[in-house]
């Protein structure tokens, strides 16, 4: 038994061990010599179908014998795959068939997609955090820059108000004084009066 009889041989056994969504596949230069999937992998495959133009003649491996990664576009099957192609070789050192395993990569792109909007989201934030910030400093010193003019302008009015009160207290002093004089005059006016009285009473006597 050659090398490629015991592989199709034994892949029904290993096939049990999988847990992910798989289709496992093995293939010649033109056709599928073994096909299984797991549930929920739906490709319509068969043995015996032709290989896509892509894997004939063993082109998806890497320079024609040697493992490789290949994606595939959902416009193909409907879905995002990729496939790991892995080369079978003969005693004589010659490819003589493929082990294929492709994976449905919905799920990761689906992940793919909600990293990427949640990494846009986080960016937006941290630019609008950013701006933020750099609208607070502004309004920060925009405030700083009022509160001085408004201490300045207290400063200012109490100076204004300083000169006002020392005014005030001046012409109030001077009020004083002159109701002082008034008051002054009004006693040196009765008196007078008193004496002419008694002038005037001394002279029709």
């Amino acid at each position: 038994m050659d090398i490629l009889d015991s592989l199709l041989k034994t892949l029904p056994f290993f096939t049990q061990t999988l847990r992910e969504k798989v289709n496992l596949l093995v293939y010649d230069r033109t056709k599928v010599l073994y096909f299984v999937q797991t549930r929920g992998f739906n490709l319509e495959q068969k043995v015996s179908d032709p290989l896509i133009p892509e894997f004939q003649n063993f082109g998806a491996l890497t320079n024609g014998r040697e493992p490789s990664l290949v994606h595939i576009d959902e416009k193909l099957y409907g879905f995002p795959m990729d496939t790991i192609n892995i080369p079978i070789t003969n005693d004589s050192n010659e490819v003589v068939a493929v082990l294929c395993a492709t994976y449905d990569q919905s799920n990761q792109y689906q992940l793919n997609a909600v990293v990427d909007d949640n990494q846009h989201i986080s960016n937006e934030l941290i630019d609008m955090v950013q701006k933020l910030s750099v609208h607070s400093r502004e309004a920060t010193a925009g405030i700083e820059a009022a509160l001085k003019d408004v201490q300045e302008s207290i400063r200012k009015m109490e100076a204004e108000i300083s000169q006002i009160s020392a005014s005030a207290a001046e012409q109030a002093s001077l009020v004083e004084a002159f109701t002082r004089v008034i008051e002054r005059l009004h006693v040196s006016s009765e008196k007078m009066m008193s004496v002419s009285g008694n002038l005037i009473e001394y002279s029709v006597e």
